[in-house]
C-alpha cells in the first residue's frame, strides 16, 4: 500500500521498504510484474520497516525499526531496553528474505532471523537511516540522525570507517568508488571520495525540484529521481568531470501534466519514492500518492516502453460509483474506469488521481477524509467523504474538467467541531462552503453554531443532494439541498437542519439511507436489548420506514443481522459494520468472521428490501485469497446496473484492497 525506497538487482528484481504496511509487506520482492515474496518480522511485536533498502549479489539490506512495545517485550537479544528503540539495518538472503546469516553483534530471533539485525542507533528519540547502498564488499549507511555516513563490511557487518556529512539522505557509489549523496532539502547531490573527502563534482537542482532517490544505469550514468512537481527522472553523465544532464525520462509535471490534469498513463509519475536500473538497461520507478497511501511500481524498457506495472492504491477506503456513469468509480483519491464486458477481475483500470495536495494543500483528504459517496447534484458529480471511524466530518468535492482536469476540488466541509487546522476555522460546529470557488479555506466562508455538534456514526447524501447524519442517541439530522451556487458549489443552510429523535425500536441510530423518490428511510443501529459489541460497528438491528416525511415512525419491518458479538473483543467481533440499499435488496457488510455462524471475512449478507428477509450471503472464494476485517464505518456501497446486475464494493483492510462482488438475482437458485 506504500513505498519509501526501492533497490534494483542486476536481474531486475525490485526490493522495497516502507516503515508501515498494514499487511506486513513492508519489505517485498517484485519481478516481471509479480510479487515474489516479503520479509517476515517487519511489522508488529516490536518490529517495523524503514525508509531505505540496498542490494548486492547475495544480500538485501533493509533499514528497520525495533522497539519493545512500551517495555512489554524483554529480551536483549531481540529488543532494546525500555525507554529506547533501535534503528538499524536488517540483512536478509536474496535467496530467501526470511533467512540470513548471523554476524557478530547482530540481534533478532523472535519473528526475525537470529543475529541478522544491526542496531545503528539506540535512542529514545526518533532516529532515521536515510540512505543505504551496497557493493559486493561494502554497505554504506547514511544517517541524518547524527550526520554520519558509515561504511561496513558487507560480509561481517563490522564498521570499517565513518565520516561526517551534513544531513545525508539517499546515496550511491559510482564506478570509480566515489559516493554521491543527497543532502538536506534535496537540492544538492554531492560527490565524496571513498574516505569521505569532498570532491568538486556536484549536482544542484533548481527549486522546487528535489532529489528523492539515486541510482546508476548500465552505462554508469547517475539517475536522479526528481520528487518535486516535475515528477521525472533526470539522467546525468560525465560524472568524473562536470556532471551534465543528458536527458530526462517522464512527462514534465508527471500525472499533473496536461492535457488532463490528474490523468494516469505511461511515464506520468507522481511523488517518486525510488528509482533503479538493471543490467539490461530497464528502468524501474516507484511512485506514491503523496499525502495518502498508495504505490505504483513500473518498469520501462531502454526505449521507454512499459514492461510491467503493479498497483497498490487502496487502504482504509471504500470505492463508490458515479450514479450517472457506472463506468467511473471513485475512491478517496483515485478514479477507476470499468469495462463491464471484460472477465471478472479484469474490468477495472486506474484512470486518474483526483488529489492535488500542492494546488490544494488543506484538502481534507490530507487529514482523514476517505470512503466517498458520489452523487449528482444539479446534473454534476460530487464526492462526499468521511473519516475512517465516524461521520462527524464530511468533506465535499466538485469537479471542473476545464480548469482542473480530473482533480476533485474541495468545496464544502461539515464538521462537529473546529480543529484549528484551517484559516478562520470556528471552534464549534460549522459548515465551510467555498464561496469564491478557489478550493481554498478562508475566513468569512463559514456558517457556525455555538458549541460542539452531535457525534455522527454514519451519513448519507440522497438523490436530492440532502445530507443525513446518523447521530446515535441524538437521532437524525438532515440538511436540505438549496441547489448550486454561482461557482457550482452546493448550498446548505447549516443553521436550520431537520432533527429527528430515534424512532422505535432504536435507542441509537448509527447508519442511514433515504430514498426521496419513494420517501423510504432505512436505519441501522441499536435497541435496548441489542447493541453493538465493538464501538465502531453499526449495531445489529436495521429497519425500513415508508412515508417518512409524511410522519410515519412505525417501521414496515425490523430485522436483526447475523452477529456473534465478542464484547471487548475488538475488531474480531462478528457483527454488521454498515449497510446499503440498491434496487430490491439491502446489503449488510460484516466487520469480522464467525466459525459459529459460518460468517467469512469480508462477507456481505443480502436481505429483501420488501420484507427484511435474508436472501443469502456473498463470500470470497478460496481462489480469491486472503480477506480481512472491514475497518471503516461506511464500509459498503452497492448499485444496480441498467442490465439488472448488482455490484457491491466493500473495503477490506487486509492487503490494501477493495472487493467487488457482482450478482445477478435471476441466476440464483
Amino acid at each position: 500500500m506504500d513505498v519509501s525506497d526501492i533497490a534494483v538487482a542486476e536481474d531486475g528484481t525490485v526490493y522495497t521498504n516502507v516503515f508501515w504496511e498494514e499487511g506486513g509487506a513492508n519489505q517485498s520482492a517484485l519481478r516481471d510484474g509479480k510479487v515474489l515474496g516479503r520479509a517476515s518480522g517487519t511489522r508488529g511485536w516490536g518490529h517495523e520497516g524503514g525508509d531505505a533498502v540496498a542490494v548486492n549479489a547475495s544480500w538485501v539490506f533493509y533499514s528497520q525499526h525495533f522497539d519493545n512495545e512500551g517495555g512489554g517485550l524483554k529480551d536483549p537479544a531481540n529488543w532494546p531496553p525500555k525507554g529506547s528503540s533501535w534503528t538499524g539495518v536488517s540483512r536478509r538472503s536474496r535467496a530467501d528474505l526470511n533467512r540470513g546469516t548471523p554476524f557478530a553483534g547482530g540481534k533478532g530471533g523472535k519473528e526475525t532471523p537470529a543475529g541478522c539485525f544491526l542496531p545503528v542507533h539506540e535512542t529514545a528519540e526518533k532516529a532515521e537511516i536515510s540512505g543505504l547502498f551496497a557493493t559486493a564488499d561494502e554497505l554504506y549507511i547514511a544517517s541524518a540522525f547524527d550526520d554520519q555516513v558509515r561504511v561496513h563490511d558487507a560480509t561481517t557487518m563490522a564498521e570499517k570507517r565513518r565520516f561526517p556529512v551534513e544531513d545525508p539522505r539517499r546515496l550511491c557509489v559510482d564506478r570509480t568508488g566515489a559516493m554521491w549523496i543527497v543532502t538536506g532539502n534535496g537540492r544538492s547531490v554531492k560527490r565524496f571520495a571513498a574516505d569521505g573527502k569532498p570532491l568538486p563534482q556536484q549536482i544542484t537542482l533548481t527549486e522546487p525540484s528535489m532529489a528523492a532517490d539515486l541510482a546508476l544505469d548500465r552505462d554508469g550514468n547517475l539517475l536522479v529521481a526528481d520528487g518535486g512537481p516535475d515528477n521525472m527522472v533526470r539522467v546525468f553523465t560525465t560524472l568524473d568531470t562536470a556532471p551534465t544532464q543528458l536527458r530526462t525520462i517522464g512527462t514534465t509535471g508527471g500525472i499533473y501534466a496536461g492535457p488532463v490534469r490528474g490523468r494516469f498513463g505511461d511515464l506520468r509519475f507522481n511523488a517518486i519514492a525510488g528509482v533503479g536500473s538493471d543490467a539490461a538497461g530497464n528502468l524501474y520507478v516507484a511512485s506514491t500518492q503523496r499525502a495518502t497511501s498508495g504505490a505504483v511500481f513500473e518498469s520501462y524498457s531502454p526505449a521507454q516502453k512499459l514492461n510491467w506495472r503493479l498497483l497498490g492504491l487502496e487502504f482504509v477506503d471504500r470505492i463508490a460509483e458515479d450514479p450517472g456513469d457506472h463506468t467511473s468509480l471513485y475512491s478517496r483519491d483515485t478514479r477507476y474506469h470499468l469495462d463491464w464486458s471484460k472477465p471478472a477481475g479484469q474490468e477495472w483500470s486506474y484512470r486518474a488521481l483526483t488529489h492535488d495536495p500542492v494546488r490544494y494543500p488543506l484538502d481534507p483528504r490530507g487529514w482523514g477524509a476517505a470512503t466517498p459517496f458520489a452523487q449528482r447534484v444539479g446534473g454534476k458529480t460530487f464526492l462526499f467523504m468521511n473519516p475512517q471511524n465516524d461521520a462527524s466530518t464530511v468533506a465535499v468535492y466538485r469537479f471542473d474538467p476545464a480548469t482542473a482536469g480530473e482533480i476533485a476540488i474541495p468545496c464544502a466541509v461539515f464538521n462537529r467541531k473546529g480543529g484549528g487546522r484551517l484559516p478562520g476555522e470556528p471552534t464549534g460546529a460549522y459548515l465551510w462552503t467555498d464561496a469564491n470557488g478557489d478550493g481554498q479555506f478562508a475566513a468569512g466562508e463559514y456558517q457556525s453554531t455555538e458549541g460542539e455538534g452531535a457525534w455522527a456514526g454514519g451519513f448519507w447524501v440522497d438523490a436530492s443532494g440532502a445530507i443525513w447524519f446518523a447521530n446515535g442517541g441524538a437521532g437524525l439530522r438532515r440538511y436540505a439541498s438549496k441547489g448550486l451556487g454561482p461557482h457550482g458549489v452546493p448550498i446548505w443552510d447549516f443553521t436550520a437542519p431537520e432533527v429527528f429523535t430515534p424512532p422505535a425500536p432504536f435507542t441509537e441510530v448509527k447508519r442511514v439511507r433515504y430514498l426521496p423518490e419513494t420517501d423510504t428511510l432505512y436505519l441501522g443501529g441499536c435497541t435496548a436489548d441489542k447493541r453493538n459489541a465493538h464501538w465502531k460497528t453499526m449495531g445489529p438491528v436495521f429497519a425500513r420506514y415508508d412515508g417518512w416525511t409524511a410522519g410515519t415512525r412505525t417501521p414496515r419491518w425490523t430485522s436483526t443481522a447475523i452477529h456473534d458479538p465478542v464484547y471487548g473483543g475488538g475488531h474480531a467481533s462478528c457483527e454488521p459494520m454498515a449497510f446499503d440499499v440498491a434496487g430490491d435488496f439491502v446489503f449488510v457488510s460484516q466487520a469480522g468472521a464467525s466459525a459459529k455462524f459460518g460468517v467469512a471475512w469480508a462477507q456481505v449478507d443480502v436481505y429483501e428490501a420488501a420484507s427484511g428477509a435474508l436472501v443469502g450471503s456473498m463470500k470470497p472464494t478460496a481462489a480469491f485469497g486472503q480477506s480481512g476485517l472491514m475497518d471503516v464505518v461506511e464500509s459498503i456501497r452497492v448499485f444496480r446496473r441498467k442490465d439488472g446486475e448488482y455490484v457491491a464494493l466493500v473495503e477490506d483492510d487486509l492487503a490494501a484492497k477493495n472487493i467487488m462482488y457482482r450478482w445477478r438475482p435471476t441466476a440464483r437458485k
